[in-house]
């Protein structure tokens, strides 16, 4: 080998590396006296690691090869770099899955580019000719075992970025619903939706709208216009902030607006606050667009904000923003004014974006008012982004409409991103909506009563079951008490009830009562009940709890 064969250059992506990338590495170390590794970014593809985490995988894996390895993170003309580097040869591997005509044409064009540069192909081992990145990530994202095609850090990475899980409140909510099939009499606090019939002036402009031509029609990935328009016009006038139509984009469901949102903003690694205990999509979201999710832990005492200083304490180079969730679900907590003025200046001084949930605003009771961060000053409205829906304030949670307010080229990056997934919310979701924000609002004022007499009852009821401590929720239709007192406790049945996961699966099969465990909301020890019920579910329902804790011992 003379010393102008003694460097060569090994292109690709690598995201991740997997055991056939390895094979070709080795081999190639074998051969060459140092081998410069190079990472394309590939930004454009969302990958699922950084540069510098794939070539730290390469390291781990190859540790024998350090002093003789190097690596570049390089998009260009590959040649041009080989020149600069003084290598002469191009590594590339050859699998199964290669497609050869692509590879042929590849080497035949950088030899009429560069003539001094060769390209050398190695065959990967046997157990690897069918073996891709793309193929391990797709393995993994479904939950299936990746061990043997790639090194084992990158197993235990790709475990972290697609620990996905089901919705806990969907899945007790399925739980209750298939013992009630079976003929069961189960009491589920587990839904987050109203028990309201959609107001009856709503579903009147939808079968109006039924025999108007071009109903059954797509409409615009944005959304109609009229819609907007009144969207628009409803978050001016709430938020204080100059909202244009352009600016909104609806959704199916303000789950998807959050979907769509953090799809949109997020690289690789960026982080995002989340104050616990937070709703169970917010992490799952995060991740899922590449993100990471950072938890700040409320405490009960403090009504479960999340402080200022804690917030300056989590932020880091890569943070991004911060979900504030006003009021919360699960707890129910509303943040005072002052609260909101001290998150929005710490928000501006470390540069962050404020992701407002806020679901379930006009769900708010007592003395208790919802604060806007966006309304606090021009600094703060112009890093806000608002998501909002009629599920929950109009009863309309099957109608699936959600959307968001944003700053246009962000609601321009999210219509892309809709337009290839959903395109359009339905058409007569739509004519739903507008009617919901155009139309009387009496109804919202009859349910946030009917929701305040429930939540003053459930509260009271759950107070009364010794061990069981409950703080006043002020908004949305949850209560979230902490039945730790419980936990370790042993059913009649013999069980060892160790966690509020294990201690709900007893309740709702025993005690015939489903309640959401608060891990899931990333705040174990407490449940979630919903009290968007009849008074009825709420007194049967909280007795039955009352009389199953008592049987644990």
């Amino acid at each position: 080998m003379t010393q102008s064969h003694s460097i060569a250059v090994y292109p690709g992506t690598f995201d991740p590396i997997t055991n056939g990338h390895l094979d070709v590495l080795t081999r190639a170390m074998g051969i060459f006296h140092r081998v410069i590794v190079t990472i394309a970014p590939n930004i454009r593809k969302n990958p699922l690691f950084s540069t510098d985490e794939r070539m730290q995988f390469i390291r781990d894996a190859l540790p024998e090869y350090a002093s003789r390895l190097e690596f570049a993170v390089f998009e260009g003309l590959l040649v041009e770099f080989c020149r600069s580097r003084k290598a002469s040869v191009i590594v590339r591997g050859l699998r199964a899955l290669a497609d050869f005509e692509y590879e042929f044409q590849f080497a035949h064009m950088n030899r009429r580019l560069a003539p001094g540069v060769d390209t050398v192909f190695f065959m990967t081992d046997e157990r690897n000719h069918y073996v891709s990145s793309s193929l391990v990530k797709e393995v993994a994202s479904l939950g299936g075992d990746v061990t043997g095609l790639v090194p084992a850090a990158v197993v235990t990475a790709l475990a972290a970025k697609f620990k996905i899980k089901p919705s806990i409140t969907l899945a007790v909510t399925a739980k209750a619903a298939k013992l009630k099939a079976a003929g069961i009499d189960v009491i589920s606090f587990g839904a987050g939706e109203p028990d309201f019939d959609t107001p009856a002036h709503i579903k009147a402009a939808v079968h109006a709208a039924l025999d108007q031509p071009g109903i059954g029609k797509y409409t615009d990935v944005t959304g109609i216009l009229p819609l907007r328009k009144a969207i628009a016009a409803e978050l001016s006038a709430v938020h204080h902030v100059a909202i244009e139509p352009d600016q909104v984009l609806v959704s199916t469901g303000a789950k998807h607006s959050l979907y769509n949102l953090f799809m949109a903003l997020l690289d690789p690694g960026d982080e995002v606050l989340i104050p616990a205990p937070y709703w169970v999509s917010y992490p799952d979201m995060v991740m899922l667009a590449g993100g990471r999710p950072v938890i700040l832990e409320t405490r009960a005492e403090n009504d479960f904000a999340v402080t200022p200083a804690q917030v300056r304490e989590a932020c880091t180079g890569r943070t991004r923003g911060i979900v504030l969730n006003n009021p919360s679900n699960p707890t129910g907590a509303v943040y005072a004014r002052k609260q909101v003025e001290a998150l929005a200046e710490v928000a501006v001084e470390k540069d962050l974006l404020v992701f407002s949930d806020d679901i379930y605003r006009q769900l708010v009771y007592g003395d208790a008012a919802y604060h806007s961060i966006a309304a606090i000053g021009p600094d703060i409205a112009r890093r806000t982004i608002l998501v909002d829906g009629a599920s929950k304030t109009y009863a309309m949670t099957g109608w699936r409409i959600g959307y968001t307010a944003a700053p246009l080229p962000l609601i321009k990056a999210m219509t892309k991103i809709q337009g290839q997934s959903t395109s359009n919310p339905s058409h007569i979701s739509q004519v739903a909506a507008l009617a919901a924000l155009t139309g009387p609002q009496d109804c919202v004022a009859e349910m946030r009563r009917a929701f305040n007499e429930r939540r003053l009852t459930m509260v009271k009821l759950l107070r009364a079951i010794p061990g069981v401590a409950c703080r006043e929720p002020k908004g949305a239709f949850y209560a979230f008490p902490d039945v730790s007192a419980y936990l370790g406790k042993k059913s009649p049945e013999g069980h060892i009830l160790d966690d509020d996961v294990k201690l709900c699966d007893w309740l709702v099969e025993v005690g015939k009562v489903a309640v959401v465990p608060g891990s899931g909301f990333g705040a174990p020890g407490f449940v979630r009940l919903s009290y968007a019920c009849s008074m009825q579910d709420i007194e049967v329902g909280v007795g039955r709890l009352g009389k199953a804790l008592a049987q644990l011992s």
